[in-house]
C-alpha cells in the first residue's frame, strides 16, 4: 500500500472520525465547528456528516481545503484570514 494511503487508513480517518463519534459522541441534529480542514479535519467532517449533524462548520486559510470540507459534507465554511473565526 503506498504510504499516502497508509497514512490517512493509519492516522488521519481514525483520529478524526474518532474524535467525533467517541470523544464528543454527537446525536444527530448536533452542530460541530472543525478548525483546520486537513486529513484529520476533513475525516472529522465526513464523521459529523456521517452522523447527521445539522450544522458542520469548516474553518481554514485556504480556500481550495474549505471547498472540498463542502464536497465532504460541511454545511458552512469560515476562511478565518478574512473573516472572524469567533462563532457566537
Amino acid at each position: 500500500m503506498p504510504l499516502h494511503e497508509a497514512a490517512l487508513l493509519g492516522c488521519a480517518i481514525p483520529t478524526g472520525a474518532g474524535i467525533v463519534m467517541n470523544t464528543l459522541k454527537v446525536k444527530t441534529g448536533d452542530t460541530i465547528a472543525v478548525y483546520g480542514v486537513g486529513g484529520i479535519g476533513l475525516s472529522a467532517v465526513l464523521a459529523a456528516d456521517m452522523m447527521k449533524c445539522s450544522k458542520i462548520i469548516a474553518v481554514d486559510i485556504h480556500e481550495y481545503k474549505l471547498r472540498l470540507a463542502e464536497e465532504l459534507g460541511a454545511t458552512h465554511k469560515i476562511k478565518s484570514t478574512t473573516s472572524d473565526v469567533m462563532l457566537r
